[in-house]
């Protein structure tokens, strides 16, 4: 059995039918969304579509040239400061 079944089994959810943006519309924690204008494995509609369907305190960064998971070494200091800048607002660190 690999992982997505032994998951879904043990979750009692068929991962064929798992909707990021279903859950997304009942979260209300504040997210911060992060993402590459250049990700060709999640592409940037998919954060746009999440992030308006979003029914909690939000933000997004979209880094321009930035590939899947690339955003943190095209842009670090943009990257790190809405990161910090969004946790101290959330947190008042």
């Amino acid at each position: 059995i690999d992982n997505n079944c032994k998951k879904s089994y043990f979750a009692n959810y068929d991962i064929k039918e798992a909707s990021a943006l279903e859950q997304v519309k009942n979260n209300k924690t504040p997210i911060l969304f992060i993402h590459g204008d250049a990700d060709d494995f999640v592409p940037e509609y998919m954060c746009e579509e999440l992030y308006e369907a979003a029914n909690c305190k939000k933000d997004k960064l979209i880094i321009h040239d930035a590939g899947h998971t690339d955003s943190k070494y095209k842009e670090p200091e943009t990257y790190y400061n809405k990161i910090f800048e969004w946790v101290n607002l959330e947190y008042d660190i």
